[in-house]
């Protein structure tokens, strides 16, 4: 190889992370994730055990759980939404952290909020019943 031919081979790589390194950049901006809080009654074992049922009850997909952080991660039913919960003590009940994002590998235009609204109606609906 010619010591001209090598510096191309250098350059493409180098642009193509700079380009993916800035398209990851704007998507952050353009969807950010949308958070919201729920304050229930039940001890924080007790609702980080209904936020796994209604997570399976929304049809995510849960691939992460940590019952001892009360923490979990689950990917919508159609895989374009990530979905996390955390559950933390408040007074005598809880407080739930719901954040919904969508993945970078899916570009929509606008983003309501739906599965972290579905998750919280699903959990209040079902802490009604009992």
């Amino acid at each position: 190889m010619s010591k001209s031919a090598g510096w191309h081979t250098r350059l493409v790589p180098l642009v193509l992370v700079l380009g993916l390194g800035g398209c990851a950049l704007w998507f952050q901006h353009a969807h950010p994730p949308i958070s919201r809080t729920l304050d229930v009654a039940a001890p924080p074992d007790m609702a980080f055990a209904r936020a796994m049922r209604v997570t399976v009850r929304l049809g995510a997909t849960v691939w992460h759980q940590n019952p001892r952080s009360r923490t979990l991660q689950a990917y919508s039913h159609d895989g374009k939404t990530q979905l996390d919960v955390t559950g933390q003590p408040l007074g005598r009940g809880s407080q739930l952290l719901v954040t919904h994002r969508q993945l970078p590998t899916y570009f929509v235009a606008g983003d309501d909020g739906t599965l972290s609204s579905d998750f919280i109606d699903i959990y209040t609906q079902q802490a009604a019943e009992r």
